[in-house]
């Protein structure tokens, strides 16, 4: 379905989904559900389907970071698990440039909605369980449901199944999804606090924001760096404000001129105005409109 998607066949790519979705909610495939429903997306026209199969893919992606927070969730889907927040952004945007009364509102909230998925991505990695015997444990269990998934995807793919592998899966899954619970408890005191809980409130941000203030919210989709505006009027977008690909090659390269100050200044400091001047040039391309 991929490659006939990537040849432009999205007919035939689309038929070919459906199918695989299929047989993947028979027999409890998150992930491949999750692809499924994105690759979807991408077949049709139709924006509001297209919406409503994104979502169902996120929502599929944060029942699984119950189950398999940070580095583990990479390695159980084998693919950009961030995709359908990135499609979610896409399709607004779109949706933004063809409206008659553009309103951007949508459009941050898709945005805001892929930043706090980086985001908690990155910090579940770094949450452990609150004893030893306890983190050891789920560790095991993680990887068990890692190869368990695996295995099942290696089935999958030789056009098999097995219904013993599915119930070990489901079984190891509930178990870990209760360790995840009790650790949340004991850390937060509450087991449904996460970064993503919360939606962005636009009307409150907005309210919030004084007469002359402005919050500026970037944006990337493929090599645009876009922002979205908001103020006490509205929510508004600035489309094509540079290449990414420019902005993230100077962005290494001030950090790495900054990294020079900060740890060899001693043994630098006759060439301090030769690299304050080179911060400064870097400085000021990063500032100017591309």
């Amino acid at each position: 379905a991929q490659a006939l998607l990537g040849l432009g066949q999205t007919a035939a790519a689309r038929e070919c989904f459906d199918r695989t979705l299929d047989a993947a909610r028979r027999d409890r495939l998150l992930p491949l559900q999750l692809r499924c429903l994105t690759g979807r997306a991408l077949t049709t026209e139709d924006t509001a389907a297209a919406k409503a199969d994104l979502m169902a893919a996120a929502g599929l992606f944060e029942d699984q970071c119950r189950l398999l927070p940070g580095d583990e969730v990479r390695s159980a889907f084998q693919a950009d698990h961030l995709l359908p927040f990135v499609e979610l952004v896409r399709l607004e945007l779109q949706r933004h440039d063809t409206a008659l009364q553009a309103d951007a509102t949508a459009l941050l909230l898709a945005l805001d909605r892929f930043r706090a998925r980086s985001l908690g991505d990155r910090m579940s990695s770094s949450k452990g369980d609150t004893s030893e015997p306890e983190r050891s444990a789920a560790v095991d269990l993680r990887a068990r449901v890692v190869w368990l998934y695996r295995r099942l995807q290696r089935l999958q793919d030789e056009a098999g199944t097995s219904t013993e592998l599915t119930a070990q899966l489901r079984s190891a899954e509930r178990e870990l999804l209760e360790r995840l619970r009790r650790a949340r408890l004991v850390e937060t005191g509450d087991a449904d606090v996460r970064i993503d809980a919360v939606e962005l409130d636009a009307s409150a941000l907005r309210a919030a924001l004084r007469n002359g203030d402005a919050l500026v919210e970037y944006g990337v989709i493929a090599d645009e760096l876009f922002a979205c505006i908001v103020t006490q009027q509205g929510v508004r977008v600035q489309r094509h404000l540079a290449s990414w690909r420019e902005v993230s090659a100077a962005l290494h390269s001030l950090r790495l001129q900054l990294d020079t100050m900060r740890h060899g200044l001693q043994r630098l400091q006759r060439h301090l105005p030769l690299l304050t001047q080179r911060i400064e040039l870097t400085l000021i391309k990063l500032q100017q409109p591309q």
